[in-house]
C-alpha cells in the first residue's frame, strides 16, 4: 500500500532459472536470454502478432515520404505555390500553413517516437561491435533529432521563424551525425552483417550523395551563386526524404522483433 492507501502493483516478467530455460515456451524462435545484473529475463519472438518494430519503422518511413509528397503535390496544384521544375517551395513553407502544420507536428512526433525505440534496439545490437564511446555518441545524436524534430512542426515557419530555424538546425545536425556514424560503423564491421553487403553499399552511396548535395547547397549560399536554375530547390526535398530511406534500410539490416515474455501464471 502507498501513503494514500492504494495498492502498489508490481510489473511481472518471467525471471528464468536453469529449469525454466530448458522447458518449452511455445515461441516461434528460440528464446533470447538478456542478463540484467544477476537475473535473466527471457525474451523471444512471437509470430502471433505480425507487426514488429522493424515493420513499424519501415511503415513510418514510407508514410513520412508519402505524406510530404502528397502535401507538396496538393499545394502546388491548388494555387498556393507556383511550382515548376526549377521552382519549388521548401518543405517548411509547404507544411507550415494550417492545418498542415498540425499534421507536420504529429508526423515528426510519430517519427521521433519510433526512432527512439529503434535507436535503443540498435544500441543493444551493436554492443561488442562498436566502441562504447561511439554508442554513447549515437544516443546523443539521436536525442537531438528526437527532441527537436517535433518542435519543427510546433514552431512552424509562419509562426516563429527564428525558433523554427534553430530547431531545424539541431534536428538536421542530429540526423546527419547519427546516420553518418551508423553507416561508418556498419561499413567498418561488414563481417558482423554478412547478409547486408549490398545494403551497406547503398547506405555508403546515400552518405556520399548527402555530402555532395549538402556541400553544393552550402557553397552556393556562401558564394551567392543561384542554383535554382538547376533545380536547387529540390535538394532539400531529396535530402529530407533520403533520411527516411536510410532509416528504413537500417531497420532492414538490423531487424528487431524481440518481446518480453509475459507472466501468465496469474491467469491460470
Amino acid at each position: 500500500m502507498d501513503k494514500l492507501g492504494y495498492p502498489i502493483e508490481q510489473p511481472h516478467v518471467v525471471v528464468a532459472d536453469s529449469e525454466q530455460l530448458s522447458a518449452p515456451m511455445m515461441l516461434s524462435h528460440p528464446p533470447q536470454v538478456i542478463t540484467f545484473g544477476t537475473k535473466q529475463v527471457v525474451k523471444g519472438t512471437d509470430s502471433g502478432f505480425p507487426v514488429n518494430l522493424t515493420t513499424i519503422t519501415k511503415t513510418v518511413s514510407f508514410l513520412m515520404f508519402g505524406i510530404l509528397a502528397t502535401c507538396g503535390y496538393i499545394r502546388c496544384n491548388d494555387g498556393t505555390f507556383q511550382c515548376t521544375s526549377t521552382n519549388m517551395p521548401d518543405i517548411s513553407h509547404v507544411m507550415g500553413q494550417a492545418p498542415l502544420n498540425k499534421l507536420y507536428a504529429i508526423m515528426l512526433t510519430a517519427y521521433a517516437a519510433n526512432k527512439q525505440a529503434y535507436v535503443r534496439s540498435q544500441y543493444q545490437r551493436l554492443q561488442g561491435v562498436a566502441e562504447q564511446s561511439t554508442l554513447s555518441c549515437l544516443l546523443i545524436y539521436a536525442a537531438l533529432s528526437c527532441i527537436f524534430g517535433p518542435m519543427i512542426g510546433f514552431f512552424d515557419v509562419y509562426y516563429d521563424m527564428h525558433v523554427h530555424c534553430f530547431v531545424v538546425a539541431l534536428f538536421v545536425i542530429g540526423e546527419v551525425l547519427y546516420f553518418f556514424t551508423m553507416i561508418s560503423v556498419l561499413n567498418a564491421n561488414r563481417t558482423q552483417f554478412p547478409q547486408a553487403g549490398s545494403q551497406i553499399d547503398t547506405l555508403v552511396t546515400c552518405r556520399t550523395a548527402t555530402v555532395v548535395l549538402g556541400v553544393l547547397t552550402l557553397g552556393a549560399k556562401i558564394t551567392g551563386y543561384d542554383i535554382k536554375q538547376y533545380g536547387g530547390d529540390w535538394i532539400e526535398w531529396i535530402l529530407f526524404n533520403l533520411s527516411f530511406y536510410i532509416f528504413a534500410v537500417l531497420a532492414d539490416i538490423m531487424p528487431y522483433d524481440a518481446i518480453v515474455v509475459p507472466d501468465d501464471s496469474k491467469d491460470e
